[in-house]
């Protein structure tokens, strides 16, 4: 099963969030929010050369000096 989520995921990438919120989950807070947002701003990415936005940033600023 978890096979399936990988390829899912993989295939639509903005499809992510939906793994977070089901359909008949009640109103999540902002905290909640929150952590969701914080998880996938900082998770690596394939195009990234598997670092996350903030690594890959620093990296480009530090060398582009």
């Amino acid at each position: 099963m978890s096979s399936i989520l990988v390829t899912h995921s993989m295939k639509k990438p903005r499809a992510n969030g939906r793994g977070f919120f089901v359909a008949w989950s009640p109103a999540v807070s902002h905290d909640h929010l929150d952590a969701v947002a914080a998880e996938c701003k900082t998770r690596p990415r394939r195009t990234l050369g598997w670092k996350n936005p903030a690594e890959r940033l620093t990296e480009l600023l530090t060398t582009a000096v």
